[in-house]
């Protein structure tokens, strides 16, 4: 707006100067300096006004500078306070995120101890019934040995009462042809003859029970070694 004015006042200047040198109208000189006088005074008034208005515009301007920086502040923070609220709905949001992903790893971990801990007794319980299994195979099989033993022993004492009972039983018929045979000297040879193959019996008897005992006794060390 000031630029205008002084373009104005400047041109106005001009037009007087080419008025004031101007000889191919002298008649008119007097009437163009009255109005040079009258558009310099006007000028002086136009530019007076003219600067109230460039004070009017430089407050209108400078209002406005000040409005849009309290629209630029006002907009910058709003959108520090949306900035701030997207950071606060992030931090939200990366804490619950946080939050479910510790409560499902602890709720996985959980999972897994539970899982451990049942196999754990799965397995603590699938060795106690072996356990028991062998220890009552070996129970039976125990009773089974010690029947059979019995068993044998019984047999053995049959065997060994069959065996008095017999040799009793030859005793008693050699004892009783020994009286009938002492009655004359063949007997007597034939009773000592007897004697000596009796005492050889005895001898061999004796030598094969303690060969039956050592059997026996080996048997049943192979035995409870095997045990």
């Amino acid at each position: 707006m000031m630029m205008n004015l002084r373009k104005r006042f400047l041109w106005g200047k001009k037009r007087k100067r080419d008025s004031a040198i101007d000889t191919s109208d002298m008649g008119n000189i007097s009437t163009e300096e009255e109005d040079s006088q009258i558009f310099d005074e006007n000028m002086e008034e136009y530019l007076e006004e003219g600067e109230v208005e460039e004070e009017d515009e430089q407050e209108q301007e400078q209002e406005e500078d000040e409005e849009e920086e309290e629209e630029r502040r006002e907009r910058d923070r709003k959108e520090e306070e949306e900035r701030r609220e997207r950071e606060r709905k992030e931090e939200k949001d990366r804490r619950e995120r946080k939050r479910r992903e510790e409560e499902e790893r602890r709720r996985e971990r959980e999972k897994e101890e539970e899982e451990g801990r049942r196999r754990r007794l799965k397995e603590e319980e699938e060795e106690r019934r072996e356990r028991l299994r062998r220890e009552e195979e070996e129970r039976r099989e125990r009773l089974r040995e010690e029947e059979e033993r019995r068993e044998r022993t019984r047999k053995e004492d049959e065997l060994k009462r069959e065996r008095i009972r017999e040799e009793e039983e030859e005793k008693r018929k050699r004892d009783e042809e020994k009286r009938e045979e002492e009655k004359s000297e063949w007997g007597r040879e034939k009773r000592k003859r007897e004697e000596e193959m009796e005492s050889e019996r005895r001898k061999l008897e004796s030598l094969r029970q303690e060969l039956d005992k050592e059997k026996k006794e080996m048997k049943e060390e192979k035995e409870e070694r095997e045990r």
